[in-house]
């Protein structure tokens, strides 16, 4: 999931444009949101939280 979050957001920028760290549209912006998410994120909260569940929160 983290890999293809980050080969979207490449491709993203690659279309718009837009320079690493800084985003020019609502699309990027969601996604800079969802990568950091998946960069900082806790695997002992997603553990405690059930993996299914967070998988299905990441669909959504």
């Amino acid at each position: 999931m983290h890999f293809g979050i980050i080969k979207a957001q490449e491709s993203l920028r690659d279309i718009s444009g837009s320079d690493a760290g800084a985003f020019s549209n609502h699309s990027e912006q969601l996604l800079g949101r969802l990568r950091s998410s998946m960069d900082y994120g806790d695997i002992a909260q997603i553990m405690q939280h059930g993996l299914h569940e967070f998988i299905d929160d990441f669909q959504s």
